[in-house]
């Protein structure tokens, strides 16, 4: 007789926090190894974890799940299985940033009436960087006298959405600043330009009044379409972000043509 079955799922960035709803949360896929068959699907709900979770020392036999709220984003599915049936779990997220979104999968035996909910559930750990071009917008037209700047502008976040910065405001752990996660010296982030062999570094803004946001610039000296690569990747976890985008500069107008002299 079928017995129903409690699967717990959640889905953690790797250095970073839960992806929640404030990131769209992550896709949940659930099949059937041997037969591919979907039992179920669904979006992870809730937030990152609580505030300080960055900051819980935790033994390795140590559950995180333990350190966490009730509101901290989870897809819960209870499957009605009449044997053992060995799963593939699979997340896609985050959904709000898909560009940037990676897929991560585990596979796991479950036994009828045998919940997976103890511990850390089904913990998948999602790599990567949220990294995404705010500026130049792809297909950007720049009309001006050459050599100009063309700026380069780069957001940059965990997957979970945590923000890179140096916490000067609101520390997410008790303790001097240089202790607190995700910081901008962690981080590396260039843009890559079509015809330019020298990558232009973009530099962590303090001014520019949001958290991780990186900036730099290219001297346009040559009418083209230019294609950018920025990537991002943060040292201690090798997490890595990438996004496309390009900008065209046009070739400067020609001047009309000197009238004919009239015919006498």
């Amino acid at each position: 007789m079928p017995k129903s079955t409690t699967v717990t799922v959640y889905v953690i960035a790797v250095g970073g926090k839960f992806l929640g709803d404030d990131v769209g949360g992550a896709e949940v896929t659930i099949r059937d190894v041997r037969t591919r068959e979907i039992l179920t699907s669904g979006v992870t709900r809730g937030d990152s974890g609580p505030p300080n979770l960055m900051c819980v020392s935790l033994t390795r036999s140590q559950s995180i799940i333990g350190t966490v709220t009730g509101t901290t984003s989870t897809f819960e599915v209870s499957l009605s299985l009449a044997s053992p049936m060995q799963i593939e779990v699979t997340a896609y997220g985050p959904l709000a940033a898909r560009g940037s979104a990676n897929t991560v999968s585990a596979t796991s035996w479950i036994y009828p009436g045998k919940d997976i909910t103890a511990g850390n559930g089904i913990l998948l750990e999602m790599p990567g960087l949220v990294c995404q071009i705010i500026s130049p917008p792809t297909h950007t037209v720049f009309l001006g006298q050459l050599p100009f700047d063309v700026p380069i502008v780069a957001n940059v976040a965990m997957m979970c959405g945590c923000p890179i910065s140096v916490k000067a405001a609101g520390q997410v752990c008790s303790g001097d600043a240089s202790s607190q996660p995700w910081l901008p010296d962690d981080f590396d982030a260039s843009a890559v330009i079509s015809g330019n062999s020298t990558p232009v570094t973009l530099s962590w803004d303090a001014k520019a009044g949001v958290a991780g946001r990186f900036t730099g610039s290219l001297l346009a000296s040559c009418p083209g379409t230019y294609q950018v690569t920025v990537y991002a990747q943060q040292k201690s976890t090798g997490n890595t972000g990438v996004d496309l985008s390009s900008f065209i500069v046009p070739k400067p107008s020609s001047p009309w043509p000197a009238p004919l002299p009239s015919s006498v």
